[in-house]
């Protein structure tokens, strides 16, 4: 028998709700739309003053034709699923701040900050909001979730005395684990400085994205970037994507690739001044295929274990339904 729940991935730009069958986990169907949390505050801060709606009321409403959208498409009977919400949902921008868990953070879910919000006449759906963890000079609201969900993963590699797990993003996070617990953790603004760099200023014109499958020469231009991370500072490395245009020694396109290896490279050497005894990459198919080259490149792979893309979408369900069975499941019962 299916207990459906829907759960929310709701990002700084994006928005992913998904209808899932909590005992296994399968994904039944799902909606996304680019109505970011931040996009929704924006609009709050706009109308908060000619709206008598609150802040909870004010983004639950945002939400609803999506999960209407969902739930139509889906022909679910029973409207009154419960819904659970992670991501930047709990931050300054959100719907509701909560307060941060601190690091140590098992993995298994229990030191989750969340909350259960009273819903608003009218929506049908129990809220569970959950919160993000901190350490004394970093923080994440996601991501960790998506740990919680690769537990059993985490598990299976007992041996191993100290994990370092890599989530590529927006912003990428390096998370240790020790005795199954997060115990720290480091963000690097890989994705988020490569979107500048192609959206504004000088570098901007020197670069193209790629209309096409990556090909062989696509790759040898991302790792000459992946090489040249290790010659020379970053501020001084990212101009020779502008005189790599201005002189011609390769196309825009060419040069986009180059600009891609140049960062990951970057992040990716942070590693070899740390200890680990196990390195998990745990990344989507957009960035999956660039993060493999560049670790294999830097000689990293031999203790390395990858998740299979595919799984990345998964582990955050786990995540949700492990954390929705322990908190608000019991209030429902």
């Amino acid at each position: 028998m299916k207990k459906i729940i829907l759960c929310c991935d709701w990002g700084t730009t994006s928005l992913r709700i998904r209808l899932v069958n909590s005992p296994n986990g399968e994904l039944l169907d799902e909606v996304r739309a680019n109505l970011g949390i931040a996009k929704v505050f924006d609009a709050w801060k706009n109308q908060a003053t000619l709206s008598n709606k609150n802040r909870i009321e004010f983004y639950l409403q945002a939400l609803t034709p999506y999960i209407n959208t969902l739930l139509n498409q889906s022909e679910v009977p029973n409207r009154e699923i419960p819904l659970v919400i992670s991501g930047m949902a709990s931050s300054s921008i959100g719907m509701k701040e909560l307060p941060y868990a601190d690091v140590p953070f098992g993995i298994d879910g229990r030191d989750t900050v969340v909350e259960v919000l009273n819903r608003p006449q009218g929506f049908d759906h129990e809220v569970l909001l959950i919160s993000g963890i901190r350490t004394s000079n970093d923080v994440m609201r996601g991501e960790e979730v998506q740990l919680i969900g690769m537990e059993k993963l985490i598990y299976s590699f007992s041996s191993a005395e100290d994990i370092l797990i890599i989530l590529p993003g927006t912003h990428s996070k390096h998370v240790r684990i020790k005795e199954n617990k997060i115990v720290n953790f480091d963000t690097f603004i890989t994705g988020e400085l490569f979107a500048l760099m192609n959206q504004n200023g000088l570098l901007k014109e020197a670069v193209k994205a790629p209309h096409v499958s990556n090909n062989a020469t696509d790759w040898k231009y991302f790792l000459e970037g992946v090489h040249y991370s290790g010659e020379v500072g970053v501020l001084q490395s990212l101009f020779k994507v502008r005189t790599n245009d201005l002189f011609r020694k390769t196309n825009k396109e060419q040069n986009y690739f180059f600009l891609s290896g140049l960062l990951i490279g970057y992040e990716l050497r942070s590693l070899k001044t740390r200890t680990h005894t196990l390195l998990i990459l745990c990344c989507q198919n957009g960035l999956f295929d660039f993060y493999k080259k560049a670790i294999e490149f830097l000689d990293m792979s031999h203790s390395m274990y990858m998740t299979a893309p595919e799984e990345v979408d998964q582990f955050t369900i786990f995540g949700q339904l492990k954390i929705f069975e322990k908190h608000l499941i019991q209030r429902l019962k």
